[in-house]
């Protein structure tokens, strides 16, 4: 990495006592207050020296080199500095100034935290703040590994984007809109983003590791999973998805490899991640590309969105339709994710993205008795609040929040009798290869028992006479013969023909279990832990 990089992150904390001297003669040593301001080194004379200069601003953060020249106090520029440490003393050697500073510490530890802290205002590289480890994700455009706090020695995962890897002005566009979206947040139901890293032809987004893994995994492995803690998960994510909202952000791609568990350990503590396409509207002016317009909303005056961006099996009808959208669509999302929690299936079943698409524009929701028979109304109800087709009809996150199946005594516990091992990883491209293969399953047996039912009304198996006879009947069909003997064959054609239509169509059925098992849910095989 380049020394070019920008950091965004929190100020790294520096103050005390020290023997400073501009040569290694003890004797002309001073005694300072040294301060750490953003990338200088701010010298005092004493502690009540530097309180008093900052009395009245509205923080240290915002005492930079020119509010400490006006205050008659010394600096030391840091970035690009050569700094090290021997013993108690930290020597620097600024990048623009020949001579070199000696600093005293109390002791070798200080002298060594210190000087590890100055490296990293210096260098202001991702290495000097993290050793990077195992890579436990890879996407598109970079990967995700884990890593180590220099410092505090605690596990972090950074995800590395690679801006060569974009090929249009919209991807890039993307990139820049997560660092801006990620330097603001701030709630406990979202990732924590510790420090951005800037590098030109890479972006390092430095994250809490959240080794529990994606919702639909930890779902589908506990054994008595109920209507309370899928009431408790979707409240915890509606919370994040309110906050979002109200501070005039879409995430606009809500899914469930996208919602990480803090640990596999209940009540589940899960977090809204993956920010890259999500829409910031207060700085809708900053983005030329993205087709917008205001509005008026449930939640305020806002921004509508018109960019085709979200996973198909997720998205609002509004966005299948490419019509203009806004806050609903996350809505919507949050609603199909309840659906699933609770059904172990997608609200529509369809062989491919195409057909779900149409299905959720043509086809009314439903909540089929055997995986919906012991759940309760008021779940149903919420469900057909958040999956309302008319996004002005939908609920916002705060109505749905506020819903009495969200209440603490709304839910119940007893246990969820519906087969939840599906959800094992069945997000995005996942989703439709088990749907698609789930419904050509589910085709393939009802086929089966058409077939069995016609082979009964048949008095005989042998399919040459029926082909004979079918292509009898279909030559008298047509001449047109009026004759009823031909009728009655022809009828007894189009009744064999069925039967040789779904062998023929049918080859296979028996492997169908067998092409279940073989689906790589993994997405390619390649580990996906965090993205």
């Amino acid at each position: 990495m380049s020394s070019g990089s920008t950091r965004f992150g929190p100020s790294i904390e520096l103050a005390g006592y020290a023997d400073l001297r501009r040569k290694t003669l003890f004797f002309m040593k001073r005694r300072l207050f040294v301060k750490l301001v953003g990338t200088t080194l701010q010298l005092y004379p004493s502690q009540a020296a530097y309180e008093s200069s900052t009395s009245g601003s509205k923080g240290e953060a915002n005492l930079n080199s020119t509010a400490a020249a006006t205050t008659k106090v010394k600096v030391i520029e840091l970035e690009g500095a050569k700094i090290d440490h021997s013993g108690a003393t930290v020597t620097i050697q600024p990048k623009i100034v020949k001579r070199k500073f000696y600093m005293k510490c109390a002791n070798d530890a200080q002298a060594k935290e210190w000087a590890a802290k100055l490296k990293r205002v210096s260098a202001n590289e991702l290495e000097s703040y993290y050793k990077l480890g195992k890579v436990i994700g890879v996407g598109s455009y970079g990967e995700v590994k884990l890593a180590t706090d220099l410092l505090s020695g605690a596990t972090v995962a950074v995800k590395t984007v690679q801006r060569g890897k974009f090929s249009s002005a919209k991807e890039m566009e993307f990139i820049e809109r997560e660092i801006e979206v990620m330097k603001t947040l701030e709630h406990p139901h979202i990732i924590k983003t510790y420090n951005i890293f800037d590098a030109g032809s890479k972006v390092h987004f430095v994250m809490e590791y959240l080794p529990g893994g994606d919702l639909f995994d930890a779902i589908a492995e506990e054994n008595n999973f109920s209507e309370l803690n899928a009431a408790q998960i979707i409240g915890d994510i509606l919370d994040a998805v309110s906050y979002l909202h109200k501070n005039n952000i879409c995430h606009r791609d809500l899914k469930p490899e996208n919602i990480l568990c803090l640990e596999r350990k209940w009540p589940l503590v899960v977090k809204l991640t993956d920010f890259g396409t999500a829409f910031d509207s207060t700085n809708a002016d900053e983005l030329s590309s993205e087709n917008i317009n205001t509005a008026s909303t449930a939640t305020g005056s806002s921004s509508v969105m018109s960019t085709y961006v979200g996973t198909p099996y997720y998205m609002a009808p509004e966005q299948m339709r490419n019509l203009s959208y806004s806050y609903p669509v996350d809505v919507w999302a949050c609603g199909i994710i309840l659906f699933a929690m609770l059904a172990g299936r997608l609200p529509w079943e369809a062989a491919s993205e195409i057909e779900y698409t149409r299905a959720v524009q043509s086809k009314p929701l439903e909540f089929p008795p055997a995986q919906w028979a012991d759940i309760s109304e008021n779940a149903k109800d919420l469900i057909r609040g958040m999956l309302e087709v008319d996004p002005k009809k939908r609920m916002t996150a705060e109505e749905a929040r506020e819903h009495e199946w969200l209440t603490p005594t709304g839910a119940s516990i007893k246990r969820i009798n519906t087969d939840r091992s599906l959800l094992t990883s069945m997000g995005g491209r996942q989703w439709m290869s088990m749907s698609g293969l789930m419904a050509r399953e589910e085709a393939a047996t009802e086929k089966q028992k058409k077939l069995a039912e016609l082979r009964q009304a048949d008095d005989t198996d042998d399919l040459i006479a029926m082909m004979s006879v079918g292509g009898l009947a279909k030559k008298v069909a047509n001449e047109g013969s009026d004759d009823s003997g031909a009728d009655e064959m022809h009828a007894e054609w189009k009744h064999d023909q069925e039967v040789l239509d779904i062998l023929n169509e049918d080859k296979s059925l028996s492997d169908l279990g067998d092409k279940v098992q073989e689906v790589d849910i993994d997405g390619g095989g390649k580990d996906s832990d965090q993205e």
